[in-house]
């Protein structure tokens, strides 16, 4: 059974405002994790460090500026306990509709009961809904464009 995790948001940004916020390292550090690294070419390594000290290696395994982004990410030392994390990208209008789809790996032969499967699911889903809150904060702190009186 497939254990998918789906969040949305749509934010006031461009397409490419958002790609920026997906990759670039310094922007990531805003919401995804305190520190990160990522190299958002295929086959590139991440490294996300949160707050609590949590470190998450990845590597990343499609991408297509301005559209999709997509890795595998773990818990440092774990890599048999990876997940798959697709972002998209699609533009509204004057907004962007994200999603994020995370796929959770198979329950260890040791907690393969419904409990521990649900349990791993709601985690995922509350990490995600805390990062996009954070992701929205970053966006709103973002300084606008100024524009030249008509």
């Amino acid at each position: 059974m497939e254990r998918t995790v789906r969040r949305e948001v749509i934010l006031d940004a461009t397409a490419d405002e958002l790609w920026t916020l997906l990759t670039d390292p310094v922007e990531l550090g805003g919401w995804l994790g305190d520190e990160v690294q990522l190299d958002p070419t295929p086959g590139g390594a991440a490294t996300v460090l949160t707050g609590d000290g949590t470190v998450r290696n990845g590597r990343v395994v499609e991408a297509e500026a301005g559209r999709r982004l997509g890795f595998t990410w773990w818990p440092e030392g774990d890599e048999g306990s990876a997940s798959t994390v697709r972002f998209t990208i699609d533009q509204e209008g004057e907004r962007t509709r994200l999603t994020v789809v995370e796929t959770l790996p198979e329950p260890r032969a040791s907690a393969r009961n419904g409990a521990a499967s649900a349990c791993s699911v709601v985690d995922a889903g509350a990490a995600w809904d805390d990062r996009l809150l954070g992701l929205e904060v970053r966006m709103l702190a973002r300084p606008t464009p100024v524009l030249a009186p008509a």
